[in-house]
Protein backbone atom coordinates (compact mmCIF):
# COMPACT_ATOMS: atom_id res chain seq x y z
CA UNK A 1 0.00 0.00 0.00
CA UNK A 2 1.37 3.40 -0.93
CA UNK A 3 1.42 5.88 1.93
CA UNK A 4 1.39 9.68 1.75
CA UNK A 5 4.04 10.73 4.26
CA UNK A 6 3.82 14.10 6.01
CA UNK A 7 6.07 14.68 8.99
CA UNK A 8 4.39 17.08 11.42
CA UNK A 9 6.40 16.39 14.54
CA UNK A 10 9.56 18.47 14.05
CA UNK A 11 12.87 17.62 15.63
CA UNK A 12 14.05 19.76 18.53
CA UNK A 13 14.69 23.35 17.50
CA UNK A 14 12.97 23.07 14.12
CA UNK A 15 9.72 24.50 12.85
CA UNK A 16 6.94 22.23 11.68
CA UNK A 17 5.97 22.63 8.04
CA UNK A 18 2.48 21.21 7.66
CA UNK A 19 1.38 19.73 4.37
CA UNK A 20 -2.23 19.06 3.38
CA UNK A 21 -3.34 15.48 3.91
CA UNK A 22 -4.81 13.53 1.04
CA UNK A 23 -8.22 12.11 1.66
CA UNK A 24 -7.98 8.92 3.68
CA UNK A 25 -4.20 9.23 4.21
CA UNK A 26 -2.61 8.36 7.52
CA UNK A 27 -1.72 10.98 10.10
CA UNK A 28 1.96 11.33 11.05
CA UNK A 29 1.32 9.77 14.46
CA UNK A 30 0.29 6.50 12.78
CA UNK A 31 2.95 6.22 10.05
CA UNK A 32 5.03 3.11 10.68
CA UNK A 33 8.78 3.33 10.19
CA UNK A 34 8.66 -0.01 8.36
CA UNK A 35 6.16 1.39 5.83
CA UNK A 36 8.32 4.44 5.18
CA UNK A 37 11.46 2.35 4.68
CA UNK A 38 9.63 -0.06 2.39
CA UNK A 39 8.36 2.83 0.28
CA UNK A 40 11.86 4.29 0.04
CA UNK A 41 13.18 0.90 -1.04
CA UNK A 42 10.61 0.82 -3.84
CA UNK A 43 11.77 4.26 -4.98
CA UNK A 44 15.42 3.18 -4.78
CA UNK A 45 14.69 0.35 -7.21
CA UNK A 46 14.39 2.90 -10.00
CA UNK A 47 17.51 4.96 -9.30
CA UNK A 48 20.04 2.96 -7.25
CA UNK A 49 22.43 0.17 -8.19
CA UNK A 50 21.83 -3.41 -7.09
CA UNK A 51 24.67 -3.27 -4.55
CA UNK A 52 23.36 -0.01 -3.05
CA UNK A 53 19.87 -1.48 -2.77
CA UNK A 54 21.33 -4.53 -1.08
CA UNK A 55 23.08 -2.30 1.47
CA UNK A 56 19.83 -0.38 2.03
CA UNK A 57 17.88 -3.60 2.58
CA UNK A 58 20.40 -5.03 5.05
CA UNK A 59 20.48 -1.77 7.03
CA UNK A 60 16.68 -1.48 7.01
CA UNK A 61 16.25 -5.01 8.36
CA UNK A 62 18.89 -4.43 11.01
CA UNK A 63 17.26 -1.22 12.30
CA UNK A 64 13.82 -2.85 12.41
CA UNK A 65 15.30 -5.75 14.39
CA UNK A 66 16.42 -3.19 16.97
CA UNK A 67 13.35 -0.94 17.21
CA UNK A 68 10.63 -3.47 16.38
CA UNK A 69 8.11 -3.56 13.50
CA UNK A 70 5.50 -1.35 15.22
CA UNK A 71 7.80 1.64 15.73
CA UNK A 72 6.44 4.91 14.32
CA UNK A 73 8.47 7.22 12.15
CA UNK A 74 7.85 9.99 14.68
CA UNK A 75 9.72 7.90 17.30
CA UNK A 76 12.99 8.17 15.39
CA UNK A 77 15.37 10.78 16.80
CA UNK A 78 19.06 11.08 17.66
CA UNK A 79 18.63 9.06 20.88
CA UNK A 80 17.11 6.17 18.93
CA UNK A 81 19.87 6.17 16.32
CA UNK A 82 22.65 6.50 18.91
CA UNK A 83 21.11 3.65 20.91
CA UNK A 84 20.99 1.57 17.73
CA UNK A 85 24.70 2.23 17.15
CA UNK A 86 25.52 1.00 20.68
CA UNK A 87 23.31 -2.06 20.08
CA UNK A 88 25.28 -2.91 16.94
CA UNK A 89 28.60 -2.63 18.78
CA UNK A 90 27.41 -4.90 21.60
CA UNK A 91 26.62 -7.54 18.99
CA UNK A 92 30.11 -7.46 17.55
CA UNK A 93 29.26 -5.49 14.39
CA UNK A 94 32.41 -3.79 13.12
CA UNK A 95 32.77 -0.03 13.01
CA UNK A 96 32.83 0.02 9.22
CA UNK A 97 29.73 -2.18 8.93
CA UNK A 98 27.85 -0.04 11.46
CA UNK A 99 28.94 3.04 9.52
CA UNK A 100 27.61 1.53 6.29
CA UNK A 101 24.25 0.90 7.98
CA UNK A 102 24.12 4.51 9.19
CA UNK A 103 24.88 5.94 5.76
CA UNK A 104 22.21 3.75 4.17
CA UNK A 105 19.57 4.61 6.77
CA UNK A 106 20.35 8.32 6.62
CA UNK A 107 19.91 8.24 2.85
CA UNK A 108 16.60 6.36 3.08
CA UNK A 109 15.08 8.49 5.84
CA UNK A 110 16.26 11.92 4.72
CA UNK A 111 14.89 11.22 1.26
CA UNK A 112 11.54 10.74 3.00
CA UNK A 113 12.03 13.94 5.02
CA UNK A 114 15.24 15.98 5.25
CA UNK A 115 14.48 17.02 8.83
CA UNK A 116 15.54 13.56 10.00
CA UNK A 117 19.17 14.30 9.10
CA UNK A 118 20.08 15.64 12.59
CA UNK A 119 19.26 12.23 14.07
CA UNK A 120 22.49 10.95 12.47
CA UNK A 121 24.81 13.81 13.50
CA UNK A 122 26.46 12.01 16.42
CA UNK A 123 26.87 8.52 14.96
CA UNK A 124 29.92 7.40 13.02
CA UNK A 125 29.48 7.43 9.24
CA UNK A 126 33.10 7.38 8.10
CA UNK A 127 35.49 4.57 7.19
CA UNK A 128 38.49 3.19 9.03
CA UNK A 129 41.21 1.02 7.58
CA UNK A 130 40.53 -2.50 8.79
CA UNK A 131 43.28 -4.65 10.23
CA UNK A 132 44.26 -7.79 8.41
CA UNK A 133 41.50 -10.37 8.81
CA UNK A 134 42.92 -13.48 7.13
CA UNK A 135 44.43 -16.48 8.92
CA UNK A 136 47.51 -18.55 8.11
CA UNK A 137 46.42 -21.92 6.74
CA UNK A 138 48.02 -23.78 9.64
CA UNK A 139 45.42 -22.11 11.90
CA UNK A 140 42.68 -23.52 9.64
CA UNK A 141 44.25 -26.96 10.17
CA UNK A 142 44.39 -26.46 13.96
CA UNK A 143 40.76 -25.34 14.00
CA UNK A 144 39.78 -28.45 12.08
CA UNK A 145 41.64 -30.71 14.51
CA UNK A 146 39.98 -29.32 17.67
CA UNK A 147 38.00 -31.98 19.54
CA UNK A 148 34.68 -30.26 20.18
CA UNK A 149 32.51 -33.37 20.40
CA UNK A 150 31.42 -32.43 23.94
CA UNK A 151 30.76 -28.80 23.01
CA UNK A 152 28.15 -29.04 20.22
CA UNK A 153 27.46 -25.30 19.92
CA UNK A 154 31.15 -24.56 19.42
CA UNK A 155 31.44 -27.52 17.06
CA UNK A 156 28.64 -26.10 14.92
CA UNK A 157 30.30 -22.68 14.81
CA UNK A 158 33.65 -24.27 13.89
CA UNK A 159 32.06 -26.38 11.18
CA UNK A 160 30.18 -23.44 9.66
CA UNK A 161 33.41 -21.41 9.65
CA UNK A 162 35.28 -24.22 7.89
CA UNK A 163 32.37 -24.71 5.50
CA UNK A 164 32.57 -21.02 4.59
CA UNK A 165 36.31 -21.34 3.91
CA UNK A 166 36.03 -24.57 1.88
CA UNK A 167 33.06 -23.15 -0.05
CA UNK A 168 35.17 -20.29 -1.45
CA UNK A 169 34.25 -17.81 1.26
CA UNK A 170 30.48 -18.36 1.24
CA UNK A 171 28.92 -15.64 3.46
CA UNK A 172 27.13 -16.63 6.67
CA UNK A 173 23.78 -15.31 5.43
CA UNK A 174 23.92 -17.68 2.46
CA UNK A 175 25.06 -20.61 4.61
CA UNK A 176 22.27 -20.01 7.13
CA UNK A 177 19.65 -20.02 4.35
CA UNK A 178 21.22 -22.87 2.35
CA UNK A 179 18.62 -25.53 1.49
CA UNK A 180 19.16 -29.18 0.52
CA UNK A 181 17.67 -28.45 -2.92
CA UNK A 182 20.69 -26.22 -3.63
CA UNK A 183 22.99 -29.24 -3.41
CA UNK A 184 22.74 -30.26 -7.04
CA UNK A 185 24.71 -33.37 -7.91
CA UNK A 186 28.37 -32.55 -7.41
CA UNK A 187 27.98 -28.83 -6.65
CA UNK A 188 26.37 -26.23 -4.42
CA UNK A 189 24.63 -23.58 -6.49
CA UNK A 190 23.36 -20.44 -4.79
CA UNK A 191 22.70 -16.77 -5.46
CA UNK A 192 24.27 -14.34 -3.02
CA UNK A 193 21.56 -12.63 -0.98
CA UNK A 194 23.50 -9.36 -1.03
CA UNK A 195 24.26 -9.04 -4.76
CA UNK A 196 22.17 -11.73 -6.46
CA UNK A 197 25.27 -13.13 -8.18
CA UNK A 198 25.19 -16.86 -8.96
CA UNK A 199 27.99 -18.90 -7.42
CA UNK A 200 28.68 -22.61 -7.97
CA UNK A 201 30.90 -24.50 -5.50
CA UNK A 202 32.23 -27.99 -6.24
CA UNK A 203 31.19 -30.46 -3.53
CA UNK A 204 34.55 -31.86 -2.45
CA UNK A 205 34.98 -34.19 0.57
CA UNK A 206 35.69 -31.45 3.13
CA UNK A 207 32.26 -29.97 2.39
CA UNK A 208 30.30 -33.22 2.19
CA UNK A 209 31.74 -34.43 5.52
CA UNK A 210 30.46 -31.28 7.25
CA UNK A 211 27.07 -31.46 5.53
CA UNK A 212 26.52 -35.08 6.58
CA UNK A 213 27.13 -34.17 10.22
CA UNK A 214 23.99 -31.99 10.23
CA UNK A 215 21.77 -33.58 7.60
CA UNK A 216 19.05 -34.64 10.07
CA UNK A 217 19.12 -31.60 12.37
CA UNK A 218 17.00 -29.14 10.36
CA UNK A 219 13.82 -29.71 8.39
CA UNK A 220 14.34 -26.77 6.03
CA UNK A 221 18.01 -25.87 5.91
CA UNK A 222 21.34 -27.65 5.56
CA UNK A 223 22.52 -26.29 8.94
CA UNK A 224 20.50 -25.89 12.18
CA UNK A 225 21.24 -22.17 12.52
CA UNK A 226 17.81 -20.53 12.17
CA UNK A 227 14.96 -21.13 14.59
CA UNK A 228 12.38 -19.07 12.71
CA UNK A 229 12.10 -17.67 9.20
CA UNK A 230 12.39 -13.93 9.86
CA UNK A 231 15.03 -11.21 9.95
CA UNK A 232 15.03 -10.85 13.73
CA UNK A 233 15.91 -14.53 14.11
CA UNK A 234 18.67 -14.22 11.50
CA UNK A 235 20.22 -11.32 13.46
CA UNK A 236 20.17 -13.45 16.61
CA UNK A 237 21.76 -16.38 14.75
CA UNK A 238 24.57 -14.16 13.43
CA UNK A 239 25.20 -12.80 16.91
CA UNK A 240 25.37 -16.32 18.38
CA UNK A 241 27.74 -17.41 15.63
CA UNK A 242 30.17 -14.51 16.12
CA UNK A 243 30.19 -14.90 19.91
CA UNK A 244 31.07 -18.58 19.53
CA UNK A 245 33.78 -17.75 17.00
CA UNK A 246 35.28 -15.30 19.50
CA UNK A 247 35.45 -18.15 22.02
CA UNK A 248 37.12 -20.40 19.45
CA UNK A 249 39.64 -17.66 18.73
CA UNK A 250 40.53 -17.50 22.42
CA UNK A 251 40.91 -21.30 22.55
CA UNK A 252 43.37 -21.08 19.64
CA UNK A 253 45.21 -18.17 21.28
CA UNK A 254 44.69 -15.87 18.28
CA UNK A 255 45.78 -12.24 18.53
CA UNK A 256 42.87 -11.15 16.33
CA UNK A 257 39.10 -11.62 16.75
CA UNK A 258 37.65 -14.57 14.87
CA UNK A 259 34.51 -13.44 13.03
CA UNK A 260 32.28 -14.62 10.20
CA UNK A 261 34.25 -12.51 7.71
CA UNK A 262 37.62 -14.05 8.56
CA UNK A 263 36.85 -17.28 6.68
CA UNK A 264 35.99 -15.25 3.59
CA UNK A 265 39.14 -13.12 3.80
CA UNK A 266 41.29 -16.17 4.46
CA UNK A 267 40.03 -17.96 1.35
CA UNK A 268 40.58 -14.85 -0.80
CA UNK A 269 44.12 -14.38 0.53
CA UNK A 270 44.99 -18.07 0.07
CA UNK A 271 43.64 -18.00 -3.49
CA UNK A 272 45.63 -14.87 -4.25
CA UNK A 273 48.84 -16.43 -2.89
CA UNK A 274 48.13 -19.44 -5.12
CA UNK A 275 48.21 -17.16 -8.18
CA UNK A 276 44.47 -17.37 -8.78
CA UNK A 277 43.49 -14.41 -10.96
CA UNK A 278 41.68 -11.47 -9.38
CA UNK A 279 38.70 -11.86 -11.72
CA UNK A 280 38.36 -15.53 -10.70
CA UNK A 281 38.53 -14.66 -6.98
CA UNK A 282 35.93 -11.95 -7.51
CA UNK A 283 33.59 -14.41 -9.22
CA UNK A 284 34.05 -17.00 -6.47
CA UNK A 285 33.24 -14.44 -3.78
CA UNK A 286 30.18 -13.27 -5.72
CA UNK A 287 31.41 -9.68 -5.86
CA UNK A 288 29.90 -7.16 -8.23
CA UNK A 289 33.37 -5.88 -9.15
CA UNK A 290 37.06 -6.67 -8.65
CA UNK A 291 37.38 -3.35 -6.78
CA UNK A 292 35.37 -4.88 -3.94
CA UNK A 293 37.61 -7.94 -4.01
CA UNK A 294 40.71 -5.77 -3.54
CA UNK A 295 39.48 -4.77 -0.07
CA UNK A 296 39.82 -8.45 0.92
CA UNK A 297 43.43 -8.80 -0.19
CA UNK A 298 44.76 -5.26 0.16
CA UNK A 299 46.99 -6.12 3.13
CA UNK A 300 48.93 -8.76 1.20
CA UNK A 301 48.68 -6.93 -2.10
CA UNK A 302 51.03 -4.11 -1.00
CA UNK A 303 53.77 -6.62 -0.17
CA UNK A 304 53.27 -8.55 -3.40
CA UNK A 305 53.44 -5.37 -5.46
CA UNK A 306 56.60 -4.29 -3.64
CA UNK A 307 58.25 -7.64 -4.43
CA UNK A 308 57.18 -7.38 -8.06
CA UNK A 309 58.66 -3.90 -8.27
CA UNK A 310 62.00 -5.16 -6.91
CA UNK A 311 62.05 -7.81 -9.64
CA UNK A 312 61.39 -5.16 -12.29
CA UNK A 313 64.04 -2.84 -10.89
CA UNK A 314 66.47 -5.73 -10.71
CA UNK A 315 66.16 -6.22 -14.48
CA UNK A 316 67.62 -2.79 -15.20
CA UNK A 317 71.24 -3.31 -16.33
CA UNK A 318 73.76 -1.73 -14.00
CA UNK A 319 76.36 -1.11 -16.71
CA UNK A 320 75.68 -0.35 -20.34
CA UNK A 321 78.16 0.58 -23.04
CA UNK A 322 78.24 4.26 -23.87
Amino acid sequence: MEINIYICQPLVGQTCRHAPHAAGSQTPATVLLSDVLQRQMELAATKRSASTRANYLTAMRSLLSYVGPQTLLSDIDHMTIEGYERWLRRRGVSQNTASCYMRSLRALLTEADERLAPAFVHVYRGSVRTRKRSLPLDIIARLQQLDLSRRPTLQLARDVFLFSFYAMGMPFVDIAHLRPAQLTGDAIVYHRQKTGHRVAVALHPQLTDIIRRYEHQSARYVFPLLRADDEADYALALGRYNRRLHRLGRILGLDMPLTSYVARHTWASAAYHSDVGLAVISGALGHASTQTTMTYIRDIDDQTIAQANLRVIGQVPKDVPE
